[in-house]
């Protein structure tokens, strides 16, 4: 693994510090509202939905929701997989 000790990165602390301590309430929130809409289920129904109103046979709509539906799901799992090769250590969940 290429981050094998859990501990920050040089610099990180310094800059998570700076980053949480000069926040301002409104980009807060709209990070939360765009964390919130772009991971779980919410992209997912969206890309089927949106592949369900192609015009067309039930056939091609079903197809072209499939495709769509791949797009987030192998982003997903390369997220995943880079996050496990690096294992570099999260800011705490309250920050």
């Amino acid at each position: 693994m290429v981050g094998a000790a859990p501990r920050p990165l040089p610099g990180d602390a310094m800059l998570h510090h700076w980053s949480v301590t000069h926040r301002p309430g409104a980009g807060l929130a709209l990070a939360r509202a765009v964390t919130a809409t772009g991971t779980g289920v919410i992209p997912f129904v969206v890309v089927l939905l949106a592949g369900l109103c192609v015009h067309g046979t039930v056939r091609r709509r079903a197809v072209t929701a499939a495709a769509l539906a791949l797009c987030p799901g192998s982003g997903q799992a390369l997220r995943y997989a880079v996050m496990a090769l690096v294992s570099r250590p999260r800011p705490p969940r309250a920050d």
